[in-house]
């Protein structure tokens, strides 16, 4: 049945719900709780196109904003896992640069100075990859050691409350960030002897 001409302006129950795919009385409870706009003729709802548009394509804006808030929070824990594995990279390759530090020092002078130049060349890229991430690596061996660093000491619990203790060994480094520590190091202790 062909609507009237004062009524083009509005639709009914059953053009929603096949514009929307939903039964009736979806349509029905929904304009009822006012989750949709709509009015009351007597029994039977109406719906204002203008009104049904403009609360369609709100509904539109906010599915694309919740997608894309989706989107930035998936993009967020992405970066943070590439973070982590960033981090995680870079504390095996120090682990693995101490050890082949190692066994240069077990190696012939002549053959000892070429794998030392190989040895920097690595720490150097590994450096520039982290700091192109906003990360450093903090070696603290030889310093002083204090309570609040960014490190567990290991054997804390061998030494007296009154030593004197020295960072003896970096037995993981501090990776720190621009927003501050990343990762807690790991160190083992020495007591200065006076």
């Amino acid at each position: 049945m062909p609507k009237e001409p004062w009524d083009a302006e509005r639709l009914t129950t059953r053009e929603v719900s096949l514009y929307l795919n939903v039964s009736q009385r979806t349509i029905c409870r929904l304009a009822a709780s006012k989750k949709i706009p709509g009015f009351k003729v007597g029994r039977a709802w109406r719906f204002s196109k203008v009104e049904f548009d403009q609360w369609k394509r709100r509904q539109s804006e906010d599915e694309s904003g919740d997608a894309e808030h989706k989107k930035t929070n998936k993009l967020d824990g992405t970066n943070d896992q590439l973070e982590q594995s960033l981090i995680d990279v870079a504390v095996e390759s120090w682990r693995f640069a101490r050890l082949f530090s190692r066994v240069i020092n077990k190696l012939d002078a002549s053959e000892a100075a070429r794998y030392v130049n190989q040895l920097r060349y690595f720490q150097k890229k590994v450096e520039e990859s982290l700091e192109a991430s906003g990360l450093k690596i903090v070696n603290l061996e030889g310093q002083p050691f204090d309570p609040g660093i960014a490190a567990s000491a290991l054997n804390i619990g061998d030494f007296g409350p009154d030593d004197v203790l020295l960072i003896n060994q970096m037995v993981e480094p501090i990776i720190m960030g621009p927003e501050g520590l990343r990762k807690l190091g790991s160190v083992m202790l020495r007591k200065v002897h006076a």
